[in-house]
């Protein structure tokens, strides 16, 4: 039986049952604990027999993030909601997208990845005269237009429903974009799309095209976890599905869990 979260007791009932299992479900997990039921572009809900949560399904925007605790989860009430919402991505724990991945193949395509946290220890001193800076709001279409430029953002989203989700974000205190400018312009980003009192989520890590040879991503990379990580004493996750920078970051941070994605095939 598939239930919507409306009161606040059953948010506190379903924070339980997250927390047991956090690198797993940051986004749902965050999300609740800083909306609750309170924002008019989120809708949760749990699936479960005589009182028992047997997944958790968050609609945000025009995404789904799934959870679920068990090895062989029931996904009738998930497929339902899929049909009716008709979401453009699925994301969740990678047991669960691989169950879905093939009753959604028409529609979706899959793909995996890691999730990673680094830490205060895992800091490395990068002195530079570049300024870091964090932005404002009204930098929003112009962080979008640089996050589109990137296949992991353009291949996802349009404009319009980006700038729509930062600004939901950056207005909530739920995310916020650090940058760095050349002749006023800015040519590196990186941000939290989430964040409690003790954890942050960071994304949206894209340099300029011309600007890749010079030393910025790891400028602002550096500058910026510094800030999260040592200064604010939070764990930053971070997630990637590029095998690559995951042969990589294994030999550089924590190594948290796997993840899988369904993007609507446009």
């Amino acid at each position: 039986m598939i239930t919507r979260l409306t009161a606040k007791s059953e948010v506190e009932n379903v924070l339980s049952y997250l927390k047991k299992d956090i690198q797993n479900c940051l986004y749902i997990y965050i999300d609740l604990v800083r909306y609750g039921i309170t924002n008019p572009n989120m809708m949760v809900w749990t699936s479960g027999e005589q009182g028992a949560i047997n997944s958790v399904i968050m609609k945000y925007h025009d995404g789904f993030q799934i959870y679920s605790q068990e090895p062989e989860p029931d996904i009738n009430d998930i497929l339902e909601l899929i049909q009716e919402y008709q979401p453009e991505r699925i994301s969740g724990n990678e047991p669960i997208i691989q169950k879905l991945e093939p009753l959604c193949k028409v529609r979706y395509k899959s793909s995996y990845g890691v999730i990673f946290r680094r830490t205060k220890e895992q800091l490395y001193a990068m002195p530079s005269e570049r300024k870091c800076e964090f932005a404002d709001f009204a930098d929003i279409p112009e962080i979008v237009e640089l996050l589109l430029s990137e296949k992991e953002f353009g291949d996802y989203y349009t404009k319009k429903e980006l700038v729509k989700q930062l600004e939901d974000r950056y207005q909530t205190k739920m995310g916020r974009s650090m940058v760095i400018r050349e002749s006023g312009k800015i040519v590196g980003h990186v941000a939290t799309f989430a964040e409690t009192d003790d954890i942050a989520i960071a994304s949206g890590s894209v340099i300029d095209k011309e600007y890749r040879k010079t030393d910025y991503f790891y400028t602002l990379s550096n500058e910026f976890y510094d800030q999260i990580c040592r200064v604010e004493q939070k764990a930053a996750y971070f997630f990637s599905t590029s095998r690559r920078h995951i042969t990589l970051f294994r030999k550089l941070f924590v190594v948290c869990t796997s993840y899988g994605k369904l993007v609507k095939i446009k």
